[in-house]
């Protein structure tokens, strides 16, 4: 078998992580002070998270992270960090901006909430993909893609010339930051719509679309899932992959006789574990679903094991190592995965 060229082009962040805050969301934000039993730092980011677990999973694999990043000493630490998973750090270094940070915080009702300075991602543009990156390209993801603005504009180019040489083509949306913004501020609306409209440009070259419901139903401008999963189908996505938290995930392949409609849906429940770390699950989810596609398995295997990954994730630590092999010695804990790991039709 050829081996596998993988190529993401997203964001990464030095990650501070406390432990999950033991009490409710409202009081952590009342004047005072809590005590947490550990803080991580560790590269992160959706793209850094993605590309660092898919390599773990799929070790055979070149995996390589395209970005940008600021100035030493954070630079140097999250260069190193990448490195350390097997992934090639292809990144640009902006000695005019500090190195992006992220402050993950998250509470014991699974909840989370980022404060994120951008760094050095602000300039982030097309002219930092170098052209090599396209030979003999296997599948590309675009990931973070909020957080870079000057690429985001631009990003139909370069998705746009990996589709024509015929590289499947995967987006993860994740949550704009602009959608916090208050209604009334004009210029920030502008920005938004701007922002929400490159995306949409860039659909019809995705083979795979991963989001939660708030992130599609904002993206399409719609009021509900079902209406917006049918606003992306016809954009010419072909597969959908719906994250919904403590409900599971939902699976959507467009017919391949007409691609305006869905051939099926299909829902597979979440696992219910403790949750000792939730931030990161969805990009292990991503990486280990695609990693299964990859191999071979239908969508609604890859979905099925990708379950057990993000919940292996959730009830470990953060920083924890993930392989296939942990993945699947622990799905086999869950009997409500056996029909959807058995699931050959698709």
């Amino acid at each position: 078998m050829a081996l596998k060229k993988i190529v993401c082009i997203g964001d990464v962040f030095l990650d501070i992580i406390p432990s999950v805050f033991p009490i409710v969301k409202d009081e952590i934000l009342s004047d005072g002070e809590t005590f947490v039993d550990s803080v991580t730092f560790q590269k992160g980011g959706c793209g850094g998270n993605f590309s660092c677990v898919l390599k773990s999973v799929m070790p055979m694999a070149e995996v390589s992270l395209v970005s940008r990043v600021g100035k030493l000493p954070y630079s140097d630490f999250l260069i190193s960090e990448i490195k350390k998973f097997g992934v090639i750090p292809i990144f640009q270094i902006d000695y005019e901006e500090r190195t992006q940070v992220s402050i993950g915080v998250s509470y014991i009702d699974g909840q989370r909430h980022f404060l994120t300075f951008l760094g050095g991602l602000k300039n982030f543009t097309i002219n930092d993909i170098p052209e090599e990156i396209f030979t003999d390209l296997h599948h590309l993801a675009f990931r973070g893609i909020w957080f870079a603005e000057k690429l985001l504009l631009k990003s139909e180019l370069f998705i746009k010339k990996a589709n024509t040489l015929g590289v499947d083509i995967s987006i993860d949306l994740g949550f704009d930051p602009y959608w916090n913004f208050h209604k009334q501020e004009f210029s920030s609306q502008q920005n938004m719509e701007k922002r929400r409209l490159a995306v949409i440009e860039t659909l019809k070259y995705v083979k795979f679309i991963f989001g939660n419901e708030i992130e599609f139903m904002q993206l399409t401008n719609t009021k509900s899932l079902e209406e917006a999963i049918n606003e992306i189908i016809n954009r010419g996505v072909k597969n959908i992959i719906v994250h919904r938290g403590n409900k599971g995930c939902r699976i959507i392949q467009t017919s391949r006789m007409n691609p305006t409609k869905a051939e099926f849906s299909v829902d597979i429940p979440a696992l219910d574990v403790e949750v000792k770390n939730p931030i990161g699950s969805g990009d292990t989810f991503d990486s280990i679903f695609l990693t299964e596609v990859m191999e071979g398995k239908t969508l609604i295997q890859a979905a099925a094991i990708a379950t057990a990954g993000a919940a292996y994730s959730l009830s470990n630590p953060a920083g924890t190592i993930i392989t296939i092999d942990k993945i699947r010695k622990f799905s086999s804990q869950f009997p409500v995965l056996t029909p959807f790991l058995n699931y050959f039709k698709i």
